[in-house]
């Protein structure tokens, strides 16, 4: 089998199980009543939690069969035109709405395109699932600062991101990296000073991350952040 029909066959076979699997959810939540007790409440709330697991399984396959290509097959590629990516970023939130990094790219593929509402929204719709996410909180934020205009309401994104939650210290510096360049621009001098500190510190115990200006996400030469 070549390596194109190869993952031809994943694909379709992880579509095949996550279809099966939405549809033994339904089934288990139709036999979970609202009401307290019973063996048919327990059987439905146990099939719920079995296959919460299984969705989760499925949606990280799908994204770590997709993430490769993004980074390495369309590395040179401007993320705007990465927009073969849509079809699996609504499968994955679909399957598990608590995924993170689908909230934080897709809204930048939408925006590059002129899709600025759609954009938000998907944003937002991230943050009602996982409100302590600084990833997306600093996504949103720079979807405001730079697309929608709108520096104020960037700002006071950039300020519940600096507090949010972040996985390490990669992903916090290029997250304070974003949040500095706004408060800069909306004149927040303070809390540019402050971050640039905080900036530091993570250099200081992290040698080996990237600057802050690293990440050329529209692949047209220059540092987005």
């Amino acid at each position: 089998m070549t390596g194109t029909s190869a993952k031809v066959a994943f694909v379709a076979a992880l579509a095949v199980c996550v279809a099966l699997a939405l549809v033994a959810q339904a089934a288990a939540d139709s036999l979970a009543p609202s009401g307290v007790g019973g063996a048919a409440g327990t059987l439905g709330r146990a099939g719920f939690s079995y296959l919460t697991g299984f969705r989760r399984f499925a949606a990280y396959n799908l994204w770590n069969h997709i993430d490769p290509q993004q980074h390495e097959y369309y590395g040179g590629v401007a993320l705007a035109d990465q927009i073969y990516m849509m079809p699996t970023v609504a499968l994955v939130t679909a399957l598990d709405p608590e995924f993170e990094e689908p909230y934080y790219i897709a809204p930048y593929i939408l925006a590059r395109r002129g899709f600025i509402p759609e954009a938000k929204e998907l944003a937002e719709n991230g943050l009602e699932h996982l409100p302590l996410s600084g990833l997306i909180r600093i996504g949103y934020a720079q979807i405001l600062a730079d697309y929608a205009k709108d520096i104020s309401a960037a700002a006071r994104q950039a300020d519940m991101a600096v507090v949010s939650d972040w996985r390490d210290d990669a992903e916090r510096h290029n997250g304070y990296a974003i949040a500095r360049s706004i408060y800069r621009r909306s004149g927040e001098t303070s809390k540019s000073a402050y971050l640039e500190k905080a900036i530091e510190v993570i250099d200081s115990r992290s040698p080996e991350q990237l600057p802050a200006g690293a990440h050329d996400h529209d692949g047209d030469g220059k540092p987005d952040h």
